[in-house]
């Protein structure tokens, strides 16, 4: 089982709407075309941000945006 959906095994409804909630207010990229796939690391952690369409351009260049990658 990865850890995120461990993670949300253990969130209750009512979080993880509110999560949904006030992360449009501050995410480009629509959360719910996207997969979030978080490790622990020694240093610290490492996010990944997955679209589910991978044809979906827009959902990229949203994520890219967000994160200030440069292509």
């Amino acid at each position: 089982m990865s850890v995120v959906r461990l993670i949300l095994q253990k969130t209750s409804v009512a979080r993880l709407n509110e999560i949904a909630k006030r992360g449009t207010k501050v995410i480009s990229f629509n959360l719910e075309r996207t997969e979030h796939v978080f490790a622990k690391k020694q240093d610290g952690g490492l996010q990944q941000v997955i679209v589910k369409n991978e044809s979906n351009s827009e959902q990229i260049k949203l994520i890219r945006e967000h994160y200030y990658i440069k292509k």
